[in-house]
């Protein structure tokens, strides 16, 4: 056989011996590579493609941690200084097989007799009940996944003939990461070889091709969003109508809430008195309940007057002492705080200005500022808005994670269908035939002020305030200080959201409840190492009686997505009214101003668009992002082009984007490597593609527990 093309030349050759691991891979088998190129290209550099180091792989990312240690009865003979653990003879048989930690790697699957391929592994379980590891044999679709194949699904409908058929044509070739890799890096080479006038004019393509459609409607549709109500819109009681209410009825609908706050007040208020006098401490209880009572009384309807706290006292036992005195900022031991009176960024105009002190005396009104003493005034600055203005105080905050999910359309219950082998739906039929995934929209007022900030942290969170002078005189300044969590705080959002998750966890009830819409009755699970795995359905799926999945909610910050699973919106609708009435019982604002009714077609949220009236989840971004993440990377291209060195300010906005847009599509997200390798590159102890070096990030595991509680100065 002809493999080398006839040529009048010479040939590179390049002979090169790698290991599985080095491409990322779970064996320890090696390969010799031999490549051939002609003498106006290089041979291929294996060490460019080579990334196991950086990131290793273990033999346990490629098995089944659903299984359980085996059944039969065996005998487990330990082997000390080799490369496995020791050998296994099951009862009434001659045949030894090796067993292997899967912590480390696989044996070359290539090199091994068949009758020894099924080996053994003491391995990872989620379904031990004890630390120790199961020991058992691996499995036909785990050969699979060790040989960088898919198997679960290509297996389905196969007999077992078939599939020892199929791996034993896998295993004459090199593992799946070593020839793709290759085969990749070989292609590009050959295109980029082409000179243009080569390559045959291509036709442009026809009108009607997607091609031609720079974005989808999907995309188009979040910017025309209409923006979000202002914190002084008035209430739009029309979300608590009737179905076929009259006008009579609408009118006394808009009466009736006066009647119900005035009744809500005093049944707080009651219940906060019962609740001091059988449990409560009076020295450091009642002063907290006593502004909670003065705050109740303050209240209209869907309306804090003067401001909001948490009911802690409704709470379980375990919670409330957080919530009253608040949690203490964790800070790094021996380190010395800072002290000193910076003085405010100043705001552009003078109106956003007086807008500005405004806001700072409501929050003085809504009783969130204090007297008392002051070691660090913490500065402020003003973001306007379109007509409005925002204040934040000039701290780090970390970034929150958001959880997004969807969930295909079903003519069955989730469960009825994942138990039935998720056939395959006829999706021409109507759209009210199909069960759907339903979204609605809560937003949390003041969320972090309604958490109290601990008393030893106080004196750090000093605000300067003004006299407000308007004819031209001197404005006199004064302190006070937060004793609430404040906007721009570097651990307010970390100590909010763990108040707001516990809160959420209280108001969805245990998963029992007879009443609430968050009630499930069993758990199954949907892992990719089942043989039933279903990829269109979450992980762990929630199941209610008549198997259908139960109601759920995500957040993100202060934006809380009840979902629910229904053909129409009804039980969506109950769930978020469950959970709003929930929340606001407790002082946790579910803000009716800023509510949204369940829908399949939300609009965005940080960033993304998740639309489920189709039949499969659709995530996008918007259009605005996706076009500026594109120029972005077209002024990376240009810049490398025409200088020498690249923005790293602009280099980290470009990045930065690219991690929102990489949340929809996630296949892009490995590349972004590649720009934080580049920001990083000027650091010591890197190579020149910005990798750090393995012996800098050994010392630093090894000083780890070193570590004697000192900080540096930035």
């Amino acid at each position: 056989m002809q493999l080398v093309p006839k040529h009048s030349g010479f040939y590179y050759f390049k002979s090169s011996k790698v290991r599985h691991s080095d491409f990322g891979g779970a064996t320890a088998s090696i390969w010799v590579i031999i490549h051939l190129s002609r003498t106006n290209n290089k041979p291929i550099s294996l060490t460019e493609l080579m990334t196991g180091e950086h990131y290793f792989q273990p033999l346990q990312a490629s098995l089944d941690d659903t299984l359980w240690g085996s059944q039969e009865r065996f005998l487990f003979e330990p082997c000390f200084g080799e490369n496995y653990l020791g050998t296994v003879r099951l009862q009434n048989s001659d045949l030894s097989l090796r067993v292997y930690d899967a912590e480390g790697l696989a044996p070359g699957l290539a090199a091994i007799q068949p009758r020894f391929l099924f080996f053994w592994v003491k391995a990872d379980s989620c379904g031990n009940t004890t630390d120790n590891k199961v020991m058992r044999p691996v499995r036909v679709h785990e050969l699979f996944s060790i040989w960088d194949f898919e198997g679960k699904l290509s297996l389905c409908g196969m007999s077992s003939e078939q599939a020892l058929l199929l791996l034993h044509r896998r295993l004459q070739s090199p593992p799946g990461k070593i020839s793709s890799l290759l085969a990749h890096y070989l292609l590009k080479r050959k295109a980029e070889s082409f000179s243009p006038d080569v390559v045959p004019p291509q036709p442009p393509p026809p009108a009607e091709m997607s091609a031609d459609i720079l974005y989808s409607p999907m995309e188009l549709a979040a910017e025309v969003r209409a923006e979000a109500s202002s914190d002084d819109a008035e209430i739009d009681l029309s979300t608590w109508a009737l179905p076929g209410e009259s006008r009579k009825m609408a009118a006394a609908r808009m009466k009736l809430p006066n009647f119900a706050v005035l009744w809500w007040k005093d049944f707080k208020c009651r219940q906060a008195a019962s609740w001091l006098r059988k449990h409560g401490d009076s020295e450091v209880d009642e002063p907290v309940i006593d502004k909670a009572m003065s705050r109740i009384k303050a209240c209209r309807y869907f309306k804090w007057v003067q401001g909001s706290q948490i009911f802690y006292w409704l709470l379980p036992k375990e919670w409330q002492a957080d919530f009253r005195d608040g949690i203490k900022i964790w800070q790094l031991p021996n380190k010395t705080l800072k002290q000193g009176r910076i003085t405010n960024i100043p705001a552009d105009t003078r109106e956003h200005e007086i807008l500005t002190r405004e806001k700072i005396f409501k929050m003085w009104f809504n009783w969130y500022l204090e007297k008392g003493p002051v070691r660090l005034v913490i500065p402020r600055f003003t973001v306007p808005k379109a007509d409005d203005v925002r204040v934040v105080w000039d701290s780090i905050k970390p970034k929150d994670t958001m959880r997004c999910f969807g969930r295909r359309l079903s003519s069955l219950p989730v469960g009825n269908y994942l138990s039935a082998g998720s056939p395959d739906e006829d999706y021409s039929q109507d759209a009210s035939n199909f069960i759907k995934s339903w979204q609605a929209d809560i937003d949390v007022g003041q969320q972090f002020h309604n958490y109290t900030a601990h008393l030893s942290d106080r004196p750090n969170l000093g605000v300067r305030m003004y006299n407000t002078a308007n004819d031209g005189s001197v404005e006199t300044e004064w302190f006070a200080r937060f004793n609430v969590l404040h906007f721009g705080g570097r651990a307010s959002p970390y100590i909010a959201g763990i108040g707001q998750q516990r809160i959420l966890e209280w108001a969805r009830g245990p998963p029992h409840h007879p009443v609430s819409p968050f009630q499930f009755a069993r758990v199954v699970l949907n892992l990719p190492t089942m043989f039933t795995w279903d990829p269109s359905l979450p992980r762990v799926l929630c199941l209610r009686e008549d198997g259908e999945l139960a109601s759920a909610e995500v957040d993100y910050v202060d934006d809380i997505h009840p979902t629910s699973r229904s053909k129409d919106s009804a039980n969506a609708i109950a769930a978020a009214k469950w959970l709003r009435s929930r929340m606001n019982s407790v002082g946790n604002q579910a803000d009716d101003r800023k509510y949204r009714n369940p829908t399949c077609r939300s609009g965005a949220w940080k960033g993304e668009i998740m639309h489920t009236d189709q039949p499969f989840p659709r995530k996008a971004t918007t259009a605005k992002k996706w076009s500026r993440f594109k120029s972005g990377l077209s002024w990376i291209l240009e810049t490398s082009h025409t200088a020498n060195v690249v923005s790293t300010a602009e280099l980290r906005r470009i990045a930065g984007l690219g991690i929102n847009v990489t949340e929809v599509y996630q296949d892009s997200r490995c590349y972004l490597k590649g720009f934080f390798n580049a920001i990083e590159a000027f650091r010591a102890n890197r190579d020149l593609n910005g990798w750090q070096m393995r012996l800098d990030v050994e010392e630093k595991s090894s000083s780890i527990g070193r570590f004697d509680g000192s900080c540096g100065t930035a």
